[in-house]
């Protein structure tokens, strides 16, 4: 598969999982008992958006042939860590983190956009 290709999936399946936990956390602060009611009926798209995003993310990072850069490096790290930080958030309900979480995963989303388009 062409690396373009692939870096389009990749883009477009984390657009999609930014928008879902959005919502999610839109959910956390205006109605509670209706977050319960998605995260009880959606783990599986949940996990599912999350291991094609690990897949192609290593798809593409093998199909464009990086070297390991220090902001390559920084932009994993956030990734992995605001995934625990969102489980947490969402599992205690807590807004402080879902924030930080989505703040998180933008900034992830915002440093792989520069790295492809040679920003950094």
């Amino acid at each position: 598969m062409e690396a373009h290709t692939i870096l389009k999936a990749h883009s477009g399946i984390v657009q999609l999982f930014l928008i879902f936990i959005i919502f999610k956390v839109v959910l956390l602060f205006v109605n509670k008992p209706l977050l319960s009611k998605v995260r009880a009926k959606t783990k599986i798209v949940d996990m599912v958006l999350g291991l094609f995003i690990l897949i192609s993310g290593f798809l593409a990072f093998d199909a464009i042939e990086w070297m390991i850069m220090p902001m390559l490096i920084v932009k994993v790290l956030m990734a992995l860590a605001s995934i625990p930080l969102a489980i947490v958030a969402f599992k205690k309900e807590n807004k402080m983190l879902a924030v930080l979480s989505i703040a998180l995963m933008i900034a992830t989303y915002a440093i792989g956009y520069m790295l492809v388009n040679g920003k950094l």
